[in-house]
């Protein structure tokens, strides 16, 4: 019969406040993950950017006629 009471005692512990501590971290996880595929996506565009044909770091350079 105590081992019964000791196990509902954990059972309880658990529900009540570990669980919602790991729900809690896991979305915290979920967070980071969407910021960090943000930042992906801004530096994939910020790449293209760059390495397309007509930014003006690809285009040679002339100095102007004089």
């Amino acid at each position: 019969f105590v081992t019964v009471m000791d196990l509902d005692k954990v059972l309880h512990k658990v529900e009540d406040s570990e669980i919602p501590q790991i729900n809690k971290d896991i979305a915290i996880g979920y967070k980071k993950i969407e910021e960090l595929e943000k930042q992906m996506t801004d530096m994939r565009i910020r790449f293209a950017e760059i390495s397309s044909p007509g930014h003006p770091t690809n285009r040679p350079y002339y100095p102007p006629d004089k």
